[in-house]
């Protein structure tokens, strides 16, 4: 007859030794499964047929990276993992963000709004770098992003080889054919382009210009001719036109030689709010009011796209100082020298009251 050997039935093993067998074959099993995740994790992006450098609008996307399993937060339905490849046949509007981008954060509740209106045609998915409990902790905490039912692919970095850029937010629009359409900024993510390109009425958008930072070194301040030392930079403000695509870095830089504030891409209404103090950690938050015959220089009009608004629209301010002038009469003099620009372009504050402010135009 013949006997059916159950594992560590035989020769009379004891309860110990079982237990100590069952523990030796589990932890082979787990060190020999060859997981999909931890396969997508260990991936490149040679393995995924794609070339150096990521892939480029016109691409299509391989048939290994829609496959590629991808660790997600949010998911509606609770999954830890997918693939693009479930969302195949569908307009893929992938949107690259970090918690330390605002206006990334911002947006995305007017996205979740234009995902569930075209859920049936269209797929909205976020990637952020940060790991995915601190991206959890977001989701649940931040004001903007609770109740959303956006998935978001959460600290991969080859999908940054992918779909390489510098700057967020960065939107790649995959076709339902699978081609990649084009790559913005997240304010192009409209209805009425939703529909322009499911339709195909439109060719293309305006791709996204990706700055990552100015260098100060082209800045010059006087004429040095040849065989003349040019002259040490003690102090100067530059007021210019915005730079598209670049975001940072921004805020102050301290060196043994100077002290650099930079900010770019500034709107009328930033540098007056700056010019009130609000950068510094006493600033009490003001509350403008216009007084203007022309507000399209403060603000878009709602049926303005905020990237071709913008590029008419802003301005970046460089100011450096001594090293050892203290903090707040930096804080001050900045102030004031915001206000000389504010006056140059024509815009004047006047205070009304404690924390309430009128602008009005000079000329």
């Amino acid at each position: 007859m013949k006997q059916i050997l159950r594992l560590g039935e035989s020769n009379g093993l004891s309860p110990i030794k079982r237990h100590v067998l069952y523990t030796l074959l589990i932890s082979l099993y787990i060190i020999l499964l060859p997981t999909g995740f931890a396969q997508a994790q260990s991936a490149s992006v040679k393995d995924l047929g794609i070339p150096e450098g990521g892939l480029k609008i016109g691409d299509t996307i391989p048939e290994a990276l829609w496959h590629l399993p991808l660790q997600v937060v949010n998911h509606p339905e609770g999954k830890d993992t997918i693939t693009l490849n479930d969302y195949r046949g569908k307009l893929i509007i992938l949107d690259f963000w970090e918690r330390s981008c605002v206006p990334c954060v911002r947006a995305l509740p007017a996205l979740n709004k234009l995902q569930q209106a075209n859920h049936k045609n269209v797929s909205i998915l976020l990637s952020t770098q940060d790991k995915a409990d601190v991206t959890e902790k977001l989701f649940e905490k931040n004001t903007y992003l609770k109740n959303l039912q956006l998935s978001s692919f959460a600290n991969n970095p080859l999908l940054l080889k992918v779909f390489p850029h510098k700057v967020v937010s960065h939107i790649v629009w995959i076709k339902p054919s699978g081609k990649i359409f084009s790559t913005t900024y997240s304010d192009q993510i409209t209805q009425a382009n939703i529909n322009a390109i499911l339709t195909a009425k439109i060719n293309g958008l305006p791709p996204k210009l990706d700055v990552m930072a100015a260098s100060t070194n082209e800045i010059h301040v006087g004429m040095p001719a040849d065989g003349v030392k040019p002259p040490e930079h003690i102090y100067f403000s530059i007021l210019t036109s915005g730079i598209p695509g670049i975001s940072w870095p921004q805020g102050l830089r301290s060196t043994p030689g100077n002290k650099l504030f930079r900010r770019y891409n500034l709107t009328l209404l930033d540098i007056c709010y700056l010019a009130q103090g609000t950068s510094s950690s006493e600033g009490v938050v003001p509350h403008f009011k216009l007084a203007v015959k022309d507000s399209s220089r403060f603000y878009k009009s709602r049926n303005q796209i905020y990237s071709a608004w913008k590029e008419e629209h802003m301005y970046c301010y460089i100011v450096q100082l001594p090293p050892d002038i203290p903090d707040k009469q930096r804080r001050e003099f900045i102030k004031a020298d915001l206000l000389r620009w504010l006056s140059v372009l024509g815009v004047s504050i006047k205070r009304d009251s404690d924390n309430q402010y009128t602008i009005t135009e000079t000329h």
